[in-house]
């Protein structure tokens, strides 16, 4: 398998200060990400902000990989990944 990731599905998982609940939102990349890339192009950013942790589940593997996002500019998020 070459070093891109296929994900199937990004959750996001956002907690609310406020009410103390987790709002999952689900959605997919829009294009294929590297194992390195901390860009991540999807379908839709609808209830992704600065701070949401992001499970991204690669279609093939059994495991998944936490992000953080950075920052979202239209469907473009900026993670950082490894370190959540």
């Amino acid at each position: 398998m070459n070093n891109t990731l296929k994900v199937l599905t990004l959750l996001a998982l956002a907690a609310s200060a406020a009410s103390g609940q987790v709002a999952l939102t689900q959605t997919t990349l829009a294009a294929a990400v590297t194992q390195t890339a901390n860009r991540m192009v999807v379908a839709s950013a609808t209830g992704i902000s600065a701070g949401t942790v992001l499970y991204v589940q690669d279609y093939y593997a059994a495991a998944g990989e936490l992000v953080t996002v950075q920052s979202v500019t239209g469907t473009t998020l900026v993670v950082i990944r490894g370190n959540v």
